[in-house]
């Protein structure tokens, strides 16, 4: 039988929507219901034996089934926001091999390849602030979740961020009041430590709402090892905190006694909180 590689038909003005050749096709059905038997999500419920077993199928299946010629288009996507980020896309990312167990654990960790919903670290699939947002946002039976993150405090080696959040689980309200640490690399601004701090909370109340530890490691490629050097020492002076890296000059001084007087006027601004809304069913 021949393969299908013709566009679908559909209204003139609408646009054209591509299919996929009929063995790809097949291929996706297949991994597609290997997910829907064997991910974390579906075997949350089972006996840890169980779980083991069915885990182990699973990952079996997945490795049979991501032929070649299907990781070679995935791993076309590494390197992108629109697929995933590695620590290696400066050296033209990881050999298929590797990545396709990195794919294969973020797959049934009930993870996306599209849209930087995990990144690979060290051989590993870690959940990025997109994936974790997703998947507490299509839990089932959660209507509204609302955080509020409190201005950043340092400390020696990162700083902490008081969080607050407050959902809905099948009608009964629930909250999460936790101080999350974050590890704050140099240069990075205030936006990109509440960023990490939200996708540490979204973690948190992911295992709250599974109700289960085998959950998800989270992480992205800009805390990897060596991305960039964490503070070394902390000094405080006068109340005012400031961080000190190795080898840093009076000008980089002066821009972080800048960044602490502004962080200084955020403590004392008030902040309005975030909400995710979980998509309608």
């Amino acid at each position: 039988m021949a393969e299908k590689t013709e566009l679908a038909k559909v209204e003139q003005g609408q646009g054209q929507l591509a299919t996929l050749p009929e063995k790809l096709g097949g291929a996706c059905d297949a991994i597609e219901r290997v997910l829907a038997s064997h991910d974390l999500t579906a075997i949350r419920g089972a006996g840890s034996l169980r779980q083991t077993l069915l885990m182990a199928q699973g990952i079996n299946k997945l490795r049979s089934l991501l032929t070649p010629e299907i990781m070679q288009p995935i791993m076309a996507l590494q390197g992108s926001a629109l697929g995933f980020r590695t620590d290696k896309d400066k050296d033209g990312g990881y050999p298929e091999p590797a990545g396709k167990e990195a794919v294969i654990e973020g797959l049934m960790r009930g993870l996306r390849v599209v849209g930087n919903e995990f990144n690979i670290i060290s051989n590993r699939a870690y959940t990025t602030k997109e994936g974790m947002v997703r998947l507490v946002a299509e839990f089932p039976g959660l209507t509204t979740l609302r955080y509020d993150l409190d201005p950043p405090k340092e400390l020696q080696g990162g700083c902490t961020v008081m969080a607050h959040c407050y959902w809905v689980l099948d009608g009964n309200p629930m909250k999460l009041e936790a101080n999350i640490p974050v590890r704050r690399n140099a240069g990075m601004g205030i936006d990109a430590v509440l960023g990490k701090a939200t996708r540490k909370l979204l973690a948190r109340v992911y295992d709250r709402l599974t109700g289960s530890r085998l959950t998800l490691p989270d992480g992205e490629v800009d805390d990897a090892p060596g991305a960039v050097e964490p503070p070394k020492e902390l000094t405080v002076t006068n109340g005012q905190k400031a961080s000190l890296f190795s080898g840093m000059q009076d000008a980089n001084l002066d821009l972080q006694k800048r960044k602490a007087e502004e962080l200084e006027k955020m403590r004392n601004a008030p902040r309005p909180p975030a909400t995710l809304e979980a998509p309608h069913a």
